[in-house]
């Protein structure tokens, strides 16, 4: 995976100070509706990881593409799935997958936690089960309560179980497992230093968000703003926001939460009311990924405090990525936000930095979106699609050449 990373890493950056310095284009192309009638195979979950993307299917089986799930690519070119392959170990049966930075997790029809992937990603050893070695057989987490709800971050993982107590694993790094821990990294999951409740929870980049069963969000880790601690959070000369804690901390606004998702340095939410909010992006002045306007708040700045998403959408869930933010609104409808020099936007242009919601191209109603550098979706017809960037496969489509897609496109039916 090495020799993909780099180049991806010099995309990555050209893009994204092309987006930087460009003016907006002058609006999307909307285009005509995609047909998004039901096809013979069906999906059920989608989750989009940093090089390779997996689902699962109506009946509980696994499928990934992408660059391949443990691979060194010591000799090039690395090993690629331009579209759905059955995976390895797929005799367990699915409910869920999410995805994080070279690692995927799923909670199987039995309750159990399962995580696959690149394991030695970091050096964080996230797939819980003790071990540092990559997988690309599901190995079952080591905790030994039913899991509820999972999440897979860039380089840790966290799910809470039957009781509602949350457990984390991975790197340890700015405190987001939620308690110390001595070495770098944790190999096994740990609970949460809280006797605080949960009923989801979120993993990003340097932090971790959970909405207790009252409905007040906590987030720790930290970095940013991340964990919208207002004034809590003190500047540095690292960055105006460097606050990191293992302790998790209300975050401010006494805002009643529906949901929460912690991305790259930035945190969204929807409150009971279906409003959208986000925080974090605080970032030193020439920093070389500045916010983008992933706040979706009409400007380019970041807030330590949630900050409300523009416009009159009412949403049923915000999902964050590296650098953009998508939500659904109550109708199934995505809005996107932030940079598009990926095309991960889906408004069918490719380029610039949008500070408010842009509605995604072609008529499609989703039931949940996956973000990372590309954005893949569900739809309530039981279809996968994907846009952005289609290095390496990650869209699924049947390309693997650096281009943009930047409108939807549906994933291909499986091979195999």
């Amino acid at each position: 995976m090495f020799r993909v990373s780099i180049n991806a890493a010099c995309c990555l950056l050209a893009c994204g100070v092309l987006a930087v310095a460009c003016v907006a284009p002058g609006g999307p192309d909307g285009g005509a509706d995609i047909d998004d009638r039901t096809a013979a195979f069906a999906w059920k979950a989608v989750g989009a990881g940093t090089y390779n993307s997996c689902a699962i299917a109506q009946d509980g089986q696994r499928y990934c593409w992408g660059v391949a799930l443990v691979s060194d690519c010591a000799q090039a070119p690395c090993p690629i799935n331009e579209r759905p392959t059955p995976a390895v170990g797929s005799a367990i049966r699915f409910a869920s997958v999410t995805s994080g930075g070279g690692i995927h997790c799923g909670v199987g029809e039995t309750g159990d936690a399962y995580c696959w992937g690149d394991a030695t990603y970091s050096g964080a050893g996230s797939l819980g089960d003790g071990e540092t070695t990559a997988s690309e057989t599901p190995i079952r987490v080591a905790m030994t309560t039913r899991v509820r709800d999972i999440a897979a971050g860039y380089n840790h993982v966290c799910a809470l179980d039957e009781h509602h107590d949350a457990y984390c694993w991975g790197s340890r790094l700015g405190g987001k497992l939620g308690r110390d821990v001595p070495t770098l990294d944790s190999h096994r999951p740990g609970k949460v230093s809280t006797a605080v409740k949960f009923r989801t929870i979120s993993t990003g980049n340097t932090q971790t968000c959970a909405i207790a069963l009252d409905d007040i969000a906590y987030c720790w880790g930290g970095g940013y703003g991340s964990l919208g601690a207002g004034a809590r959070d003190t500047a540095c000369n690292i960055s105006p926001s460097c606050l990191s804690t293992s302790t998790p901390m209300p975050v401010e606004g006494g805002i009643r939460w529906a949901m929460i998702s912690a991305g790259n340095a930035f945190t969204c939410g929807v409150s009971l009311d279906h409003r959208g909010y986000c925080w974090g992006a605080v970032m030193n002045f020439g920093d070389p990924n500045p916010p983008l306007g992933k706040l979706g708040n009409d400007t380019f700045s970041g807030s330590k405090v949630p900050v409300a998403v523009s416009g009159d959408l009412q949403f049923q869930s915000i999902t964050t990525g590296t650098r953009q933010a998508c939500g659904l609104t109550l109708t199934g409808e995505a809005y996107c936000w932030g940079n598009n020099g990926l095309a991960e936007l889906g408004i069918g242009t490719t380029g610039g930095r949008f500070a408010s919601p842009q509605r995604v191209v072609g008529g499609l109603r989703f039931v949940s979106l996956s973000l990372a550098d590309h954005t893949c979706g569900l739809t309530v017809n039981h279809n996968v699609y994907c846009w952005g960037l289609s290095y390496g496969g990650r869209l699924g489509n049947g390309q693997s050449v650096p281009a943009s897609v930047s409108r939807p496109t549906r994933v291909l039916q499986p091979s195999g």
